[in-house]
């Protein structure tokens, strides 16, 4: 009898505890610290390495920042990480920036988010407080630097002392239905700032210039020219001849003005006598029997403030003759600032007489 017993035994008893574990919370193996979390804003980062500055992420409580590269150039990071770069926002320009204010919200006159100009007056596009915006310096093109528009001449001497003598662009009612038109401005006389009225500005639908009369003469108009007339017959009349100012104004003086007779013929003459009449209220401006006068002065007030009978220093009787106005150079003051200028005038007497009141020359005002 043979037995044959094997007892086979396979015995495997194996302990692996592994290597070190980053993030468990104990520091192993070749770990420099882990603070079992992995996060890379505190003092251990993701890999359990120390935080320091120049590993591109930020130690909060530590560093202000930290790009990883860190030489203080815009938009980025000091050498300690404890400042940041120049950066948009920091209310100073610096890089790539046209504006920065800090604030950078993209209001007018200000900055967008991304340091670029918000709208302003200058960039050719009307926005926020503008009226105007043209994109240039041009004083005489109707708007100013500021983007507004100038409404006279004084409004453009104000804005700008050393303006030149020369025609400019101007909306004396601003946003009214006036439509903007070019003027003379005289930026020398007395200072400056005058707006130069000619004939065909007054008589237009810009100025807006109405006939009137007190007392009818049977030939009355306003011509081709835009000069107003009247002629009576062996009677009287009284006329004024009014345009509106919208900016207003209290001084005025007439530049190269000069009125003309418009009698029938030569035994019908138009006659100023200075020691005989002076008109002196808008209603009458002849002396009833005979004489008369041209005037002028702001419809404001009852009466004329200045007329060619004031100062001629002669008789004037004539039936087409014209006349230079004789105070030139003078320059004259309503009580007070008007949006009317008028221009009085009237005859009298046994003939056919009348005037073109205001044959040539133009009205500056400010």
């Amino acid at each position: 009898t043979t037995t044959d017993t094997t007892d086979t035994t396979d015995t495997t008893d194996t302990t692996d505890t592994g290597g070190a574990v980053c993030g468990n919370g104990v520091m192993e193996g070749d770990e420099q610290c882990d603070d079992g979390n992995d996060l890379n804003n505190d003092g251990c980062l993701a890999d359990c390495t120390p935080a320091s500055c120049g590993d591109s992420f930020v130690n909060e409580g530590v560093e202000t920042c930290d790009d990883g590269v860190n030489d203080g150039s815009y938009g980025g990071c000091a050498a300690d990480c404890m400042a940041l770069g120049p950066f948009c926002g920091d209310s100073v320009v610096n890089g790539p920036e046209t504006c920065d204010d800090g604030v950078n919200d993209g209001a007018y006159n200000g900055c967008e988010a991304d340091c670029t100009l918000a709208a302003f007056c200058g960039d050719a596009e009307i926005n926020g407080p503008e009226v105007c915006d043209d994109g240039n310096g041009d004083l005489n093109d109707g708007c100013l630097t500021d983007c507004s528009v100038p409404d006279s001449c004084l409004t453009i001497l104000n804005y700008d002392g050393n303006a030149p003598d020369g025609v400019y662009n101007l909306d004396p009612d601003l946003e009214g239905p006036i439509a903007p038109f070019d003027a003379f401005c005289d930026m020398t006389t007395d200072g400056g700032g005058w707006t130069e009225i000619t004939l065909e500005l007054a008589c237009s639908d810009v100025l807006g210039g109405a006939l009137v009369a007190e007392e009818p003469a049977p030939t009355e108009g306003i011509d081709m020219m835009c000069r107003p007339f009247t002629q009576d017959t062996n009677g009287k009349h009284t006329y004024h001849y009014t345009f509106m100012w919208p900016p207003t104004y209290q001084d005025f003086y007439l530049q190269d003005y000069k009125l003309k007779a418009n009698g029938l013929n030569g035994s019908n003459t138009s006659d100023i006598y200075p020691g005989s009449f002076v008109q002196s209220v808008w209603t009458a401006a002849n002396a009833g029997s005979g004489w008369g006068d041209v005037s002028f002065g702001t419809a404001a007030e009852p009466g004329p403030t200045t007329s060619f009978s004031e100062h001629l220093m002669n008789n004037f009787d004539c039936f087409d003759c014209e006349l230079d106005w004789p105070a030139t150079n003078m320059i004259f003051s309503n009580m007070a600032p008007s949006d009317t200028f008028r221009i009085g005038f009237g005859e009298a007497g046994g003939q056919s007489e009348g005037w073109y009141p205001w044959w040539s020359g133009t009205i500056r005002l400010r």
